[in-house]
């Protein structure tokens, strides 16, 4: 009887189709998902009796007898006519399997990873900027039900230029030709970091894989795009704002910038259309501009041409399009410039994730081969664990699948390789940028299998010797408590990392916890300026609060009200405490860094030789007056319940902070740019098939 049993389950498991080897993952799962809803039915017509063959047995046909006694199935339209199903089904699915922002959204709410009318704004300006034909009527990369969101389509960026079919680039600012002739210009702006150059790489991609797919449906060479991508990295200490890095954008004569991970600052417009057209006749000579100036029939969108730019009063004049891609707390926006800022939408997507979603949006065929980039980008910027990488895990399983694939220690090696390049003195962003354009995954990088890889691999090892070479740096403190300093003279990008190493190690230490910021500043990175970087001590802080309402009460104290400190938080400018709430920092003048660190309330001493200087004469007489302050702004905050004046807080409560969408709201600028771009997606779609030429 045992005998016969066991004989019975081998034989009914040797019908059995074999168990998986291992889990499938969720990219797997995915394609599978999208694979079987473009499979034809595996049920036959009821009229046949031949076989079906399924992967779990084959069915043996069927004899007449058999078929007349069958109760009839409808088929096609028939079916479709006694179920009806919505409309949306099939598309829900298809955008679950294959977009990864329906999951987050899913579980992040519909405002992640930035608000959704800057995002459908932000995808609008990049189809625009790319010549790209609408979407489909029903966008398998949208979250929400179809009809709901409108449809992008070519507006006056395609309307006014007609310009020859070209090819891309993804090559440190040169093109892949020989010259543009008289395709539209589309610069990129990445930031220096491993975040910002991910972001770069992702948009790049996925631009190249849609412009070739519009080619090769419109019926071209899959190289006979309308746009070339020019990418310019940045240079030691540079910003957007500046007017050395605005020289060069207008010598590139673009018709659209993409800015990545820069930050954002109520400022002029980050680059004219005069200042391009003056750029292009001082380059082909007086009188003469080349046929792809921007200035010239090009550019439009939200802030472009005079005609498309002042559509219906929307826009601005002279400005060429600014498309703004960051997660860092926003101080204001650039003139002219549309944003999509993460900043306020917890957890906060770096650059990288924020601009991997976006792009999925654009052309949801690059998700699933740009994932390693994303994740490469976010722990650049945020590190693993649940306040890192893993804060994504929830929504997102598609990045913790390419993070496994792609394995931790590649990960952690190809992030330091990228960083160790533009922290050099030399500043080799342009390298590192160049040698993640060449991988196709960060063993590509780790291993040193892409060119450029044997300079990343130096640049990182003359790092560790100047970590070390500065370790035995001891901190100091203020008067208060507050904040500690470790001063450093170096070439090299360090200030960064010297807080990093510290935070945990003081904030642990602190028993009074009245310890709120560990600063690292370097006076030796650029000439004439301090350099400095800071990291909260404890998790409840807000450096950007603390170091500006710190600065700004205390200068405004009537004990300093005669001295050199009053005027201080204007001389700081607009490079001072920017970044993230836990990690802030910028560049200030020597003169300018010195007054700082007395404000904060360390000695003559401390203050001036963190700067480079030495004290001036009435050093001993301002601190003493920033004690004063300090002690009254202190009782006044311990009557009050709280305030940064005294460095006892955390800062946070002295001032509300915004949020991204709210500082975007609260923008009349960018609220009229996001209403336009959604407003003509609206109307587009609303147009009959062909109506966009």
């Amino acid at each position: 009887m045992l005998a016969s049993a066991a004989l019975a389950r081998r034989a009914i498991a040797s019908r059995l189709p074999p168990l998986p080897s291992r889990t499938p993952s969720p990219a797997a799962l995915a394609a599978a998902c999208l694979r079987r809803a473009t499979l034809p039915a595996l049920h036959p017509s009821p009229s046949t009796t031949t076989t079906t063959t399924t992967n779990m047995q084959r069915q043996r046909p069927l004899t007449k007898a058999a078929a007349a006694k069958r109760p009839s199935r409808p088929s096609g339209a028939a079916a479709a006519a006694a179920n009806p199903r919505p409309a949306t089904h099939d598309a829900a699915a298809a955008a679950a399997a294959a977009s990864p922002l329906a999951g987050a959204r899913a579980a992040f709410g519909a405002d992640w990873p930035a608000p959704a009318t800057q995002m459908d704004a932000g995808v609008a300006f990049l189809r625009e900027v790319l010549q790209l034909p609408p979407p489909p009527p029903e966008d398998p990369a949208a979250s929400a039900p179809a009809g709901s969101r409108p449809q992008a389509a070519a507006g006056p960026l395609a309307e006014k230029g007609g310009a020859a079919a070209v090819g891309s680039s993804s090559g440190g600012g040169r093109t892949s030709g020989t010259g543009s002739g008289g395709r539209r210009r589309v610069v990129v702006v990445p930031d220096k970091d491993a975040d910002g150059l991910s972001a770069g790489a992702i948009l790049v991609r996925t631009a190249e894989m849609a412009l070739r797919q519009a080619a090769l449906e419109a019926g071209r060479a899959p190289e006979d795009v309308p746009v070339v991508l020019l990418v310019l990295p940045l240079g030691k200490g540079e910003n957007v704002h500046q007017p050395s890095v605005a020289a060069r954008l207008a010598a590139a004569a673009p018709h659209a910038l993409v800015l990545l991970d820069h930050g954002s600052r109520a400022a002029p417009p980050v680059l004219t259309r005069a200042a391009v057209r003056a750029a292009v006749r001082a380059a082909a000579g007086a009188g003469e501009e080349r046929e792809a100036a921007a200035g010239e029939g090009g550019g439009g969108g939200a802030a472009g041409t005079e005609e498309g730019g002042t559509e219906e009063g929307e826009g601005e004049e002279g400005v060429v399009p600014t498309l703004i891609l960051d997660h860092h707390q926003p101080d204001g926006f650039p003139e002219g410039a549309l944003a999509v800022s993460a900043s306020g939408c917890a957890p906060v997507a770096p650059s990288a994730l924020l601009t991997w979603l976006l792009a999925g949006r654009l052309h949801p065929p690059a998700s699933t081969p740009c994932a390693w980039l994303a994740v490469l980008g976010a722990l650049g910027d945020l590190g693993e664990g649940e306040e890192g990488l893993g804060a994504f895990d929830r929504g997102l399983p598609m990045l913790a699948a390419a993070h496994r694939e792609g394995r931790k220690t590649h990960f952690k090696d190809a992030v330091a390789l990228l960083n160790a390049a533009r922290r050099s003195p030399d500043c080799d962003v342009s390298s590192a940028w160049a040698a993640l354009c060449a991988a196709s995954a960060p063993l590509d990088l780790a291993r040193g299998a892409v060119p450029g890889a044997a300079g990343l691999r130096a640049a990182r090892e003359a790092l560790k010797e100047e970590m070390a070479r500065l370790a035995p740096t001891p901190p100091r403190f203020s008067a208060d408590g507050a904040a500690a300093l470790l001063a450093v003279e170096s070439g090299w990008q360090v200030h960064p990392l010297i807080p990093q190493r510290w935070a945990f190690r003081l904030g642990s230490q602190d028993r009074t916890g009245r310890l709120r910021a560990v600063m690292a500043s370097n006076r030796g990175y650029t000439p004439g300026r301090v350099h400095f970087s800071a990291r909260r001590a404890h998790k409840d802080v807000d450096l950007i609060a603390y170091l500006r309402d710190t600065v700004a009460a205390r200068c405004a104290h009537p004990a300093l009200a005669a001295t050199p400190l009053a005027g201080l938080p204007q001389r700081l400018g607009q490079d001072f405490a920017r970044g993230h709430p836990e990690a802030s920092g910028g560049m200030v003048g020597t003169e300018e860094f010195g007054l700082l660190m007395l404000v904060l309330g360390f000695s003559p001493v401390d203050a001036y030789r963190a700067a480079g200087l030495p004290p001036p004469p009435d050093s001993d007489r301002l601190a003493a007056a920033v004690a004063e302050a300090s002690r009254d702004l202190e009782g006044a905050d311990d009557a009050s319940g709280g305030g940064a004046g005294g460095g006892g807080g955390s800062g946070a409560a002295s001032r509300k902070k915004r949020t991204a969408s709210e500082a975007a709201a609260a923008d009349p600028r960018q609220r009229k740019l996001t209403a336009f771009f959604v407003k003509r997606e609206g109307a587009k779609a609303e147009a009959p098939a062909g109506s966009t030429d």
